[in-house]
């Protein structure tokens, strides 16, 4: 049997509206994974916010977080790969952010590798409800003044408030540091009215990370189905053989999509994955 490779968005995508998984789509991407095919996730979440709602998979490949920044072993939780915002030009958007009233929650990494989110006391309710979407998350941190130490590597920068608050920020950002860094802007899909500003190294991004993932797991990117369902998944779509939109996928990516499946609440993607295999297993019998 030829082995498959797909790789799926988590929220909007694979995970349903409530952030869990239908004993369907367990069933499916465990059988999946049984049988030899390569079968993962890239999320903008980190791999501890991820893992708790997804852990009834038994994931045994590279897995994508944050955005695309890292790639991580989902069993060793060992990093593979990644892309490190430079402290230079972190502590220049946040002197500049802070000017503007604005603050970021820091994801980053100490000198011994724990990960860590920092930030300074609450100063605006985006950030708080955030935070509280997270209870006992150990990696979030208070640090005042919110500022690098010796050591530290960030992942990435977000910022959280109103799209009137973030695009002015944002337009300027792209006129002072351009090509170095990546900017990603949307809505944020369960905290009602805010957006986020997510800011990290300019290859820190999913198009980037398939790439690499590809290459881990020992394919052409142009052999893995990837899953979508927002302006993030873009890149991701970019270079896949095969682009599969959720139906409940934003405009922009059902454009570039090879195909529209169900929506993520229709267990769209484990669907599909069934389907295409048992299509596979139907042309392996009738040869």
């Amino acid at each position: 049997m030829k082995r498959q490779y797909f790789l799926t968005d988590l929220d909007g995508t694979l995970l349903r509206s409530d952030t869990t998984l239908s004993d369907f789509t367990v069933d499916v991407l465990n059988q999946t994974l049984a049988e030899g095919h390569v079968c993962s996730f890239a999320t903008a979440r980190s791999f501890i916010s991820a893992k708790p709602l997804v852990e009834s998979i038994g994931w045994s490949y590279p897995v994508i977080v944050y955005n695309g920044a890292l790639i991580v072993d989902p069993q060793s939780e060992r990093i593979l790969y990644a892309k490190f915002l430079s402290s230079d030009i972190t502590t220049q958007i946040l002197e500049f952010g802070r000017r503007t009233g604005l603050l970021p929650l820091v994801f980053g990494m100490e000198p011994s590798a724990a990960q860590r989110v920092w930030h300074e006391e609450f100063v605006s309710d985006g950030l708080r409800r955030f935070v509280e979407s997270r209870p006992g998350d150990p990696r979030f941190q208070t640090r005042e003044p919110l500022s690098l130490r010796r050591g530290d590597q960030v992942i990435m920068l977000t910022y959280i408030a109103s799209k009137a608050e973030l695009q002015p920020f944002k337009d300027h950002l792209i006129d002072m540091l351009n090509d170095e860094i990546h900017l990603h802007f949307t809505k944020d899909t369960y905290l009602q009215d805010d957006y986020f500003l997510e800011i990290s190294h300019p290859h820190a991004n999913k198009e980037e990370a398939m790439k690499a993932w590809a290459s881990l797991v020992g394919c052409s990117p142009s052999h893995v189905t990837v899953f979508g369902d927002n302006l993030n998944d873009i890149g991701l779509f970019r270079g896949a053989g095969k682009k599969l939109a959720v139906a409940n996928a934003h405009q922009e990516l059902q454009v570039v999509a090879s195909e529209m499946i169900g929506t993520n609440d229709q267990d769209g993607v484990a669907k599909y994955i069934h389907a295409s295999r048992a299509c596979q297993e139907s042309g392996s019998q009738s040869d």
